[in-house]
């Protein structure tokens, strides 16, 4: 018998059933977002360009090849490093050149090409610090200053300037400012504007560092802005902190400012620095507005502290306005990894605040919460917690003052804030979705068992009008014993069970769902995750019940909108997946459709 296939179309579908399919270049942030294309006496790379630039993504490739980028269409820039691996993606740092105009980045990768990055072309001059210079000499490449804070004083007191830090510079002793750091930023020399940044930079390749590297008595702080009792009063921002190796208390900006940048820092304290030492994290802003906070690995934090009042990473009191994503914060040997919390600091401050969103982060192995939002007034701007992956939360053991909670994400209302001020009572509703979750709530106190979720806990009884909106989470127990006895995935410690709220969760690992009518469409199936051990928690099949099984996300999030890609920056069809990633294999088997018009020949 012999088989004639008369239809060409029908083999050329069937020859590329299985095809390689690479997912297109993804572009999630730049260091700097202004700057110059000329002036730039660094002639190492190219003569005359302008500054540097670090651009973050995914989907690059591991070396330039054939793949592009461009600035608002054109080849205008010079590529200095491509593809290099930073955190879970990677990084190309590049330098613009007089060709080049305000517009998008963009990348081409393999034919396909990435979103658009938005730069603008900015006056502005470009300064050098070297261990080998001078402060007496100019700033340039070739008779740089040599101190840290001389460069700051002096390029800080007007707007658009940025100063590299080259190979090995440090400050690490106190800078003499009476203000217990290596670098204190005051209003003298925080002369920036929200549309042309000041910028403190690690040259390209380099590793600098600022703040101790052990525990020390003094300087306490890495980075500190003054506040309001400061001569001349608080710095008021505008400054852009970009590559480099912050020690110690990194930054503490308790005086206010806006408009700050932390990109791309390696920051660790090894010290049990709290609030009896004039701070409560290891990074503390608070009265400071509009700060963003990308792709920082924040590690090792608060070591041998036995207080709850010492966190990772904490937004205080009147820190409007975070946008936090693409971090890692890992070991906090304090209390909780991520704190937003307000309280009253003395005089008009400490209100509810508004304008969060923690997105696209790592954060694992925290004494108490992975993240905690407290005291926060959603209708006053959005609060939103979404493609996070958080594991090792909530370790425990307790701290000596029987503080924490010991859950993954932690969204409650404790009342400490002051309700009389302009933001009134805290009220609206925290959006909390397409986070994954594993192995949190752990605290081996059974005195704490009350204060361990699996993933969401304490709405707080002591305000009706906190909801929570929880959607496509996925929370991964190991508890031992299931619910109703053991831990349960999500808590019901509000006034009503109508505050906590949603649809389509995945909940494994602990017994059945939870029976609230008010969560509903909740996957009790095992994940089928890449591995528990390591662990690495993406869906490790198509066949994942994850995979498909959310509901759509109409949210506008503060600042960046990332809810139409995960948290590695693939595009989340409709509908998308259950936690913080989409699957993808690497290879796609395409299905041609059957064949039509096909005549059989029989011998």
């Amino acid at each position: 018998m012999r088989l004639k296939w008369l239809t060409l179309t029908w083999l050329l579908a069937a020859s590329v059933a299985t095809a390689q399919q690479t997912p297109a270049p993804v572009l999630f942030f730049s260091d700097l977002t202004t700057g110059p294309t000329t002036g730039n006496s660094d002639t190492t790379y190219t003569a005359n360009g302008g500054v540097y630039i670090t651009l973050y993504g995914n989907f690059l490739g591991t070396a330039q090849g054939a793949s592009t980028i461009t600035l608002n269409g054109a080849p205008c820039l010079q590529t200095i490093s491509w593809g290099t691996t930073w955190l879970w993606y990677q990084k190309i740092v590049i330098q613009l050149t007089n060709g080049c105009s305000t517009g998008n980045f963009e990348v081409t990768v393999g034919g396909q090409s990435s979103n658009g990055l938005a730069f603008t072309i900015t006056p502005g001059n470009i300064y050098y610090v070297s261990s080998s210079g001078s402060d007496t000499s100019t700033g340039g490449f070739a008779s740089p200053w040599k101190t840290v804070p001389h460069a700051v004083e002096t390029a800080g007191a007007s707007s658009g300037n940025t100063i590299y830090l080259e190979n090995g510079v440090s400050a690490i002793t106190d800078d003499g400012q009476s203000w217990n750091a290596a670098l204190t930023m005051r209003s003298q020399w925080c002369q920036g504007t929200p549309a042309a940044h000041t910028a403190l930079v690690a040259y390209p390749g380099a590793s600098v560092q600022i703040g101790p590297s052990t525990p020390a008595t003094s300087p306490v702080f890495g980075i500190r802005g003054t506040d309001s009792s400061a001569g001349g009063g608080a710095c008021a921002g505008n400054w852009t902190i970009a590559g480099i190796n912050l020690r110690g208390v990194a930054p503490a900006l308790t005086g206010g400012g806006t408009n700050w940048r932390w990109i791309g820092n390696d920051l660790t304290n090894p010290s049990p620095q709290g609030a009896a030492l004039g701070a409560a994290g290891a990074f503390e802003t608070s009265e400071s507005t509009n700060t963003v906070f990308y792709g920082n690995n924040a590690h090792d934090l608060n070591g041998g502290a036995t207080s709850s009042e010492s966190q990772g990473v904490y937004f205080s009191s009147d820190s409007n306005g975070v946008d936090m994503g693409w971090n890692q914060v890992d070991n906090v040997a304090g209390c909780r990894g991520v704190q937003i919390h307000s309280s009253p600091l003395g005089g008009s401050t400490g209100f509810p605040m508004y304008n969060i969103s923690i997105h696209d982060n790592t954060i694992h192995d925290t004494l108490c919460d992975g993240i905690i939002v407290d005291t926060v007034t959603p209708n006053q701007g959005p609060v939103s917690v979404y493609n996070n992956v958080v594991y090792n939360a909530g370790k425990g053991p307790t701290n000596s003052d029987g503080g924490g909670v010991f859950s993954c994400i932690n969204v409650q209302y404790t009342g400490d804030e002051t309700t009389s001020g302009p933001n009134g009572a805290g009220a609206g509703t925290v959006e909390v979705f397409n986070n994954t979750t594993y192995s949190c709530g752990t605290n081996p106190d059974s005195s704490e068992a009350s204060a361990e979720e699996d993933l969401i806990s304490n709405c707080d009884t002591s305000n009706p009008n906190i909801f929570m909106h929880i959607r496509n989470n996925l929370a991964y127990s190991v508890e031992t014993s299931v619910w109703p006895t053991g831990v349960p995935y999500f808590a019901f410690t509000c006034n009503s069970a109508a505050q906590l709220y949603g649809v389509n969760n995945l909940a494994y690992g602990a017994g059945g769902p939870p029976t609230s009518s008010y969560i509903t469409g909740t996957v009790n199936s095992n994940p089928q995750v890449v591995s528990t051990s390591t662990p690495d928690l993406h869906l490790a099949s198509m066949s994942s019940p994850a995979v498909g099984a959310g509901t759509a996300i109409s949210v506008t999030p503060y600042g960046v909108n990332w809810t139409g890609r995960d948290r590695d920056g693939l595009i989340r069809p409709s509908p998308p997946s259950i936690g913080a990633y989409e699957y993808a294999s690497g290879t796609i088997s395409i299905k041609p459709n059957p064949p039509t018009n096909l005549t059989v020949v029989v011998d």
